[in-house]
């Protein structure tokens, strides 16, 4: 059996700062009751990676070992307050290194050494591709191409009661709301609450003036998931 070694001060201080000093599942900010969960157990992973260890209160960090709340779950509860979070068989991009004399590499900036050897280090684009949690609809490009495409649906829709209202469109609006709803973006949702997300956005395509008109035309206002997903048109 694994001794169990203590959590570095260091450790601890950049976990509590990352979760604001509160229990990342339910909230509770009494600091007598929070404690450090390992996301995979110490005995299976003897090391203390802040990337698979959250802030927990004594009562969720129990519901963890019991498994009563899974390993999607607090990943995803991390992903909501750090954007990028390697996860396992995941890699960093790194920068890009050219290298002149010998091939040792040295990361900082250009570097002269006695001899005429120059190492140049240089900077590479920042990759734009974000990081996808597991247990998250970001998994599946279908759920993530479903919900944007009601996205899509609603701002069509408003575009439409905006011009005869001669406002201007607010875009993002319908994203914040989402966000607000859901309590994720899009791609970081839980795939357990893909129907309510999905059920939320075809809501307020209902709910648009131009939903109600065409609804009670009887017209079609959306695909379903099902019909999205077979054809993957927007109808």
């Amino acid at each position: 059996m694994t001794k169990r070694t203590t959590i570095p001060k260091k450790v601890e201080k950049e976990l509590f700062q990352e979760a604001g000093s509160r229990c990342l599942i339910c909230g509770n900010n009494d600091v007598s009751v929070l404690t450090i969960h390992h996301i995979i157990p110490f005995s299976e992973k003897p090391e203390h990676d802040p990337r698979h260890m959250l802030v927990l209160c004594a009562n969720c960090h129990a519901k963890a070992d019991r498994g009563e709340l899974t390993k999607e779950t607090l990943y995803a509860a991390k992903s909501k307050v750090r954007s990028v979070i390697p996860f396992p068989g995941r890699k960093r991009a790194v920068d890009h290194l050219s290298v002149s004399g010998d091939a040792n590499v040295v990361a900082g900036r250009d570097i002269n050494i006695a001899g005429g050897v120059h190492i140049k280090v240089s900077k590479g684009k920042k990759s734009t591709q974000s990081m996808i949690f597991p247990g998250t609809v970001g998994e599946d490009p279908r759920m993530v191409g479903y919900l944007n495409y009601l996205i899509k649906r609603y701002n069509e829709f408003k575009e439409w009661e905006c011009d005869k209202k001669g406002e201007r469109m607010n875009y993002p609006l319908i994203r914040i709301a989402y966000e607000r709803e859901i309590k994720y973006k899009v791609k970081d949702t839980p795939r357990e609450l893909f129907d309510r997300a999905a059920e939320y956005l075809q809501g307020r395509i209902e709910n648009t003036k131009l939903g109600r008109i065409k609804k009670k035309q009887g017209q079609k206002l959306f695909s379903s998931f099902n019909e999205f997903d077979k054809s993957g048109r927007i109808d």
